[in-house]
């Protein structure tokens, strides 16, 4: 997914060429096309729905704020710290969505769930005055345990990652121009900070990419798949 704000084209948001209609994901695509929901019905536990949302009293204040998020239903309790983190990342943008002027929005998705484990992505979209920026969040939790599976659990972020992910750029998305111009460290790094990261399961396979915020070659976030890391 390619994502140009119309106001300014000051903010991107790669993804891959698709089509617009709807996206089933399939272990035998050859890349993730989209972040969307997999959701399942034939597990021990299942996924509710949460919607935030604040809306100034005054028709001419257009700063809000909107989120929805899933969080785990049954075990007895068994989720309860779970979803006390998934609730906590949804809601990062709350305290402070009065900072950009149009306000936040959040939408999650679960974009992997098995017996073992669990994917919930967020789309993030702090609407500024000359534009939308795009940040995207995940967090992958083993359900066995109830600990976050944290990226270097899931593959090597090292050296050979970024020349994997150079490569698959290239294929799922084209290029994109941030990648281009950044040297290895660089871009290691940005997979390597917990701020920046992103790593979530999808069934096509791991998901590797990282936020990157630049006046020179646009702001906004870029990941690869990893089949291999299923």
């Amino acid at each position: 997914e390619e994502y140009d704000d119309p106001y300014s084209g000051d903010y991107f948001d790669e993804f891959g060429d698709y089509d617009s209609g709807y996206y089933v994901p399939d272990e035998d695509d050859p890349y993730y096309r989209e972040i969307t929901d997999c959701t399942r019905t034939d597990l021990e536990y299942g996924i509710s729905w949460i919607v935030d949302s604040i809306t100034p009293d005054d028709d001419e204040d257009y700063c809000t704020y909107y989120a929805t998020y899933p969080l785990l239903k049954g075990g007895d309790g068994a989720y309860e710290s779970i979803n006390e983190e998934i609730t906590g990342k949804a809601l990062q943008y709350k305290e402070a969505y009065t900072d950009y002027s149009g306000g936040c929005s959040t939408y999650g998705y679960v974009t992997y769930m098995d017996e073992s484990k669990i994917s919930v992505v967020f789309q993030h979209d702090l609407y500024e005055e000359n534009g939308t920026l795009p940040r995207v969040t995940a967090v992958t939790f083993d359900l066995e345990s109830g600990q976050e599976i944290k990226p270097e659990q899931m593959t090597a972020v090292d050296e050979e990652l970024v020349m994997r992910f150079r490569a698959q750029n290239e294929t799922q998305n084209g290029g994109v121009e941030f990648v281009e111009n950044s040297s290895d460290e660089d871009l290691l790094a940005l997979l390597r900070d917990p701020q920046t990261g992103i790593f979530f399961y999808s069934p096509v396979g791991l998901e590797a990419g990282f936020n990157y915020e630049s006046g020179e070659y646009s702001s906004g976030w870029v990941t690869v798949t990893l089949k291999d890391q299923a």
